[in-house]
């Protein structure tokens, strides 16, 4: 069996137009190839393919727009307002944990030691305070008890002073001359002229240290010892 190869029938091909051999990209060499042409392509082709990024130039425009200005600046100002807010609320609660021993002492004047000399039966004072420290201003008052544990008492050892809180309930006890006590009127709680706690309440009442300050009777209002 032989092989033949296939032809074309007539006028399935078209006859394309005649080349004179001086049209652009038409093989000058006669071989299919212009020389100058190939080498020309093939340089270009291979330098495609390993084409490397120049180092020496920036990726974007380094120059600033006025876009990224105006971010930046928004940036500037919200750091600016976060420092300017941020500080003071911080130190406001990192402040007390920072202070010193003293700037808890808000200390209190009762009065001379001559004005309860003889106050062998507890007396009620109404001690105002106030202070102000680098944010928190404050001020208030408090009813404490004086009483001289001695006739003719000069020295702040010779007086105790009671704080007027009942440890049940948190109300304000009143001292009863007739039974030499302490009563609360919410509850009924019962304390003695030294303030142990003898009926409801768990606990004694508050007392504080006196100190002499400027000639007078004072105490810290702030820290209680029992």
């Amino acid at each position: 069996m032989s092989l033949r190869e296939p032809q074309s029938r007539p006028g399935s091909q078209k006859a394309g137009p005649k080349l004179n051999g001086t049209e652009p990209g038409y093989p000058a060499n006669g071989n299919g190839y212009n020389s100058a042409d190939s080498s020309t392509t093939l340089f270009s082709t291979a330098s495609s393919k390993n084409d490397l990024p120049d180092l020496d130039i920036p990726s974007k425009d380094p120059t600033y727009t006025r876009r990224q200005f105006l971010k930046w600046g928004i940036y500037g100002v919200a750091g600016a307002v976060t420092l300017a807010v941020g500080v003071p609320t911080a130190l406001y609660f990192i402040n007390p944990a920072l202070q010193s021993a003293d700037s808890g002492k808000i200390l209190v004047d009762l009065g001379t030691p001559s004005q309860f000399a003889n106050q062998t039966t507890p007396k009620a004072v109404l001690a105002d305070y106030k202070y102000t420290d680098t944010f928190k201003p404050a001020e208030g008052s408090k009813q404490v008890f004086v009483r001289a544990l001695k006739p003719n008492a000069s020295t702040p050892a010779d007086f105790e002073v009671l704080d007027s809180t009942c440890t049940h309930a948190g109300c304000t006890v009143s001292f009863v001359a007739s039974l030499n006590k302490f009563k609360c009127p919410c509850h009924g709680s019962i304390y003695s002229v030294d303030g142990i706690n003898e009926a409801v309440a768990p606990k004694p009442l508050h007392k504080y240290s006196v100190v002499l300050n400027n000639g007078k009777l004072a105490i810290n209002v702030a820290e209680v010892t029992a």
